[in-house]
């Protein structure tokens, strides 16, 4: 029986995503635009929407957001990170559904909202 502040409206797969992967992706993609490409950090940061300080915490080893080795240890996810680079680079916008949708074919899920998307 739920409680009267319990919500009855659970969050959606993409919410989840959102909330654990996509600050982690931006992240990893603005450390990989600086280290490989040789872009400012005021640069990548924009690119990526990371903010500048965040991504010199990360470059600097001050900071190591939680759960960022654990993508980069991904069979296949630098390979993401570069295609995401290579976008970036070329002007292109990325949607993140796009985004999470190689990602979760990497870990050999596929996206659930895609079979309701024919509503």
């Amino acid at each position: 029986m739920r409680t009267l502040h319990e919500s009855l409206i659970t969050p959606s797969f993409c919410e989840e995503y959102a909330a654990r992967y996509s600050r982690l992706i931006r992240i990893a993609v603005a450390v990989h635009l600086v280290r490989r490409h040789g872009l400012t950090q005021v640069k990548a940061a924009r690119l990526t929407g990371v903010q500048q300080p965040m991504l010199n915490y990360v470059l600097r080893g001050h900071r190591r957001p939680q759960g960022l080795d654990e993508l980069e240890k991904l069979p296949g996810f630098q390979g993401l990170v570069e295609w995401i680079a290579q976008r970036l680079l070329a002007s292109e916008s990325i949607d993140m559904c796009t985004i999470c949708r190689r990602l979760l074919s990497l870990m050999g899920k596929t996206c659930p909202t895609e079979e309701h998307e024919e509503v």
